[in-house]
């Protein structure tokens, strides 16, 4: 979980616009759902997901990083 924290973080300092991932694993994607990621399209059992960065940005300002 660390490392998924420090990478977004990282990229929305440098200035991303949009942070995705994609995943076959439903483990994977509920971790990701965790963290402010949304489901956008799949295919072949692939789930793509973008992080909702405003979403973000809030909890973290509000000191959660993450939805436990």
């Amino acid at each position: 979980m660390l490392i998924l924290t420090e990478a977004v973080g990282d990229s929305l300092a440098v200035g991303a616009v949009g942070v995705e991932t994609s995943t076959i694993h439903s483990s994977s994607k509920k971790l990701y759902e965790k963290h402010y990621f949304k489901q956008t399209m799949g295919d072949i059992g692939e789930v793509f997901l973008e992080l909702d960065i405003l979403e973000y940005v809030r909890a973290k300002r509000k000191g959660n990083a993450s939805r436990a």
